[in-house]
């Protein structure tokens, strides 16, 4: 087997249509420094360019993401990554729409179009949702602690009368009280 050298790194680039910008060859596994048609930079070894068959990993989507790129993605959503720290595309950030929601999420999440929950309209509930909803219908909600939506929850009405359902089912029913 041939041994591998820097004029084959800058064939394989050039094959690509870009450079290999690398001035020194190691080895196959020493990370070279290559150019994509489209101004990309990366490292990456010989021997994963050349027997992976891989070459641009901005281009192919496979970057590692940054901060930056978080702040690029929300401009086209008009808003903002409020986080200072990134560790990776699974662990959630701190978003802001442009209606000043609030949540978190992944970065991936976001990459893949998944933006503000509240106005796409399905947020996760909250408690303070529920005492919301019973106000807004002259009632109270009497439940203390809301985990889920699986959550049982105990409703007031104006009238006194005291009855249990899923805040889903209120929200999404349109209706209140069973016994008025």
């Amino acid at each position: 087997m041939k041994k591998l050298s820097l004029n084959d790194a800058c064939i394989i680039a050039k094959s690509h249509g870009g450079i290999c910008f690398s001035t020194e060859y190691k080895d196959n596994k020493t990370p070279l420094l290559w150019h994509c048609s489209k101004n990309h930079t990366w490292y990456a070894p010989l021997c994963r360019v050349k027997n992976c068959g891989t070459w641009c990993p901005h281009c192919a989507g496979h970057m590692k993401l940054t901060l930056e790129d978080a702040k690029q993605i929300t401009l086209s959503n008009h808003g903002d990554c409020l986080s200072t720290k990134y560790k990776n595309n699974q662990l959630p950030l701190l978003w802001c729409c442009k209606e000043n929601h609030l949540w978190y999420t992944s970065l991936g999440n976001v990459k893949n179009g998944k933006w503000c929950p509240y106005c796409a309209g399905n947020a996760r509930l909250t408690l303070e949702d529920a005492k919301q909803i019973a106000f807004s219908r002259n009632g109270k909600c009497l439940l203390t602690a809301y985990s889920n939506s699986k959550t049982l929850m105990t409703w007031k009405c104006r009238q006194g009368h005291i009855w249990n359902i899923l805040l889903n089912n209120i929200k999404n029913s349109g209706s209140w009280c069973p016994y008025c």
